[in-house]
């Protein structure tokens, strides 16, 4: 990430405008709440799952405070990125894209530290592009190094000869040697003498200079004492999140499809059930056998010699997609305890009771089942 986090000095001058961005943004994401709120107290559950929606494949790349500022402003959006992100994927923002703001933490050394990182991006570029290992620009400057001062003294000792054959005067030499010198002994042609192939060509030597001189300057990875980011003192707001392949152009995406991989869902499906028995909660198929009714379900049982069971009860007649978002959702059900809750014997209040249960194990199987890419 590059410009998008070029923020730090930014501060001081635009405190004004920093003030607004965070004003303006926390009226948005207040409002939503309200809204969600109301929609919610009205049994209307249309924004609850549109927001879950949002979350599920979102929330290990970004906050939640984050996810909340990108959805009050960008609500439609499916691939959140920032605009060098996206640069990196071969993308490049479409004209009069509008980035979303997120927020954004300050360091102490915040700019320094930062620089240092551009640094080395430039430095691990470069070197890519060059063809040559970072670790070969060190020896090439001690090498250089070397022969510059070799240089160096065959000047002086030319310069004495002449002196002490009485050709030219030590007045006239002095500044004919350091004249001399800074011709002699440049970097390029050091390269010129030493590196004609990387020289060849024009982009490749513009690389393979850079790196050395900044080697030589001590910067980026050549920087025996990096700066080192301080303690975080505050946030700011930064436009710079943009919906890849709506805001942006570029290659064409893969969007996942409706039913899972046959190799992937068994994996996945394996995975779930070998963490439920961890969690000591076996895992079978015993739920639904004459294929219709629930799709599975949790419970505890006293065993027959007094010691407790947790089982989760996949339906047989389910397919393999339907079996990994079940799994997900009991597994939800008995991490939260669900299971060991004893509910009404009246139909409707049970009902009632069990609601606010079923929308945490579906939020929750929903959430965790899109970051495995369970559709």
């Amino acid at each position: 990430m590059n410009e998008d986090y070029q923020f730090q000095h930014a501060i001081p001058a635009r405190e004004a405008l920093e003030k607004k961005r965070k004003a303006v943004l926390k009226e948005a994401v207040g409002a939503y709440f309200d809204e969600l709120i109301q929609e919610i107290q009205n049994a209307d559950p249309t924004k609850m799952r549109a927001l879950l929606d949002f979350y599920a494949g979102k929330v290990t790349r970004w906050s939640s405070r984050n996810l909340l500022a990108i959805r009050v402003q960008k609500p439609d959006i499916q691939r959140a990125v920032t605009a060098s992100e996206a640069r990196e994927l071969g993308h490049v923002p479409k004209r009069g894209a509008t980035k979303a703001s997120i927020w954004v933490p300050v360091f102490e050394g915040g700019q320094d530290h930062r620089s240092h990182q551009l640094a080395v991006e430039r430095q691990t570029k470069w070197a890519k592009d060059a063809g040559v290992g970072l670790e070969e620009i060190s020896d090439i400057v001690l090498e250089y190094e070397a022969w510059k001062a070799r240089k160096i003294e065959e000047i002086r000792e030319d310069a004495e000869f002449l002196v002490g054959s009485e050709k030219i005067t030590a007045a006239e030499v002095a500044g004919r040697v350091e004249d001399q010198i800074q011709l002699t002994v440049s970097l390029e042609a050091f390269l010129t003498a030493n590196y004609p192939e990387q020289l060849a060509d024009e982009k490749v030597a513009q690389d393979f200079r850079s790196l050395i001189e900044s080697a030589i300057e001590q910067r980026g990875v050549f920087n025996p004492t990096p700066p080192r980011q301080g303690q975080r003192v505050g946030w700011t707001v930064v436009p710079c999140v943009l919906d890849l392949g709506k805001d942006t152009d570029g290659p064409l995406l893969d969007l996942p499809g409706k039913q899972v991989d046959l190799e992937e869902g068994t994996r996945f499906l394996r995975a779930a059930t070998i963490f439920a028995e961890a969690k000591g909660h076996k895992v079978t198929t015993d739920a639904g056998s004459t294929g219709v009714g629930e799709e599975g379900y949790a419970a505890a049982r006293i065993k027959a010699d007094g010691t407790p069971e947790t089982k989760i009860n996949l339906a047989r007649w389910t397919g393999l997609t339907s079996k990994c978002s079940t799994v997900l959702h009991e597994i939800a059900h008995v991490l939260a305890g669900h299971h060991l809750i004893k509910l009404s014997k009246d139909k409707k209040e049970k009902h009632q009771q069990s609601k606010p249960m079923e929308h945490v194990a579906e939020a929750t199987a929903y959430i965790v089942g899109r970051q495995f890419g369970m559709p």
